[in-house]
Formats: C-alpha cells, sequence, structure tokens
C-alpha cells in the first residue's frame, strides 16, 4: 500500500527540507529589503514590515516551491505510477481509467484543500498555544509551512495518478 504513495511521501520530504532552508532566507531577504510588499513598493506603506506581510510572502514562497517539488519528475513518481496503473489493472476493475481517474480527482481536492488551508491563518487555538509558550508569531510561519508539506504530498501522487492514466 506505501507503494502507491511513494512519490508523494518522497516529495513531502523534499518539501520539509526546503521549507527549513527557504524560511531563513526569505525573513533575511525581508529585513534586508530586497523583498517588500505591493504596498511598501508602490509608497502606501512606509513602515516596516509585519508579520502579517512576512506571513503572507513566506506563504506564497511555500506554495510556489511545493509546485515546483509536486511536478518534478523522478523514479518515485514513475514508480508510484507503475503500481497505481497496476492495481487499477486487477480484474475485479472493470473500469481501470475510470478507477485512475478517480484517484487522480481526489488526489487534486486534497492538494486544494491544503492549499486553502494554506492560505487561512493558523487557528486561534495555535496562535494562543505559541504565545502562551513565548514563541510569539512563529505559528503564523510554521503553519503554511505544515500545510505546504501536504500540497506537495498530495500534488505528487496526482502527478503520478495522472502519469498512470496517460501510460
Amino acid at each position: 500500500m506505501l507503494r502507491l504513495f511513494q512519490a508523494g511521501f518522497v516529495a513531502a520530504c523534499f518539501q520539509l527540507v526546503a521549507v527549513a532552508l527557504v524560511t531563513p532566507v526569505v525573513l533575511a531577504l525581508m529585513r534586508q529589503g530586497l523583498i517588500v510588499s505591493l504596498s511598501t513598493s508602490l509608497g502606501w506603506d512606509t513602515t516596516a514590515p509585519s508579520m502579517e506581510t512576512q506571513s503572507s510572502i513566506i506563504t506564497w514562497t511555500y506554495l510556489i516551491v511545493s509546485l515546483g517539488v509536486a511536478l518534478t519528475d523522478n523514479r518515485f513518481l514513475d514508480s508510484t505510477a507503475m503500481h497505481i496503473r497496476r492495481i487499477s489493472h486487477l480484474k475485479y476493475f472493470s473500469r481501470p481509467n475510470l478507477v485512475m481517474a478517480f484517484l487522480l480527482i481526489l488526489l487534486c481536492l486534497g492538494a486544494t484543500g491544503f492549499t486553502m488551508l494554506a492560505l487561512q491563518t493558523p487557528p486561534k487555538f495555535l496562535v494562543d498555544l505559541g504565545y502562551y509558550f513565548g514563541w510569539g508569531g512563529i505559528v503564523s510561519i510554521i503553519w503554511p509551512g505544515t500545510m505546504s508539506i501536504g500540497v506537495v504530498c498530495f500534488g505528487a501522487n496526482a502527478h503520478a495518478a495522472l502519469r498512470a492514466l496517460q501510460w
């Protein structure tokens, strides 16, 4: 069963590493003023970027990176696509292409759901928990990073299902 989702698990590991590497770089670039929000660049706001602005820039960075990781071709993607195709062509499935298409739709819905969660603010209880433990607003950075890992996991598996459907 794990072989059916191998591409997603490997992509999730890559996304975890990407989140760990991208976060300090983007935060440093924003603090140096090399990345500014649209309102600051148009002259509407001359104050330093708030935590909310930083969080939205980082969220979009995570989602763009997750798109790239999910669409990356590798041997794990091919292996997962082969297993999806083999399982869908078992004798108790009368329409194997319909099975693969249904799996593709479900995986795309999962990736879309995680994308929408990443674009939302973190749940209040997590923010309160962060302030209780003295982490401050770091939850607003951890939340989209975690949700982007879900996006890439479902997205890479959807990519494998699409590949299996095309073969």
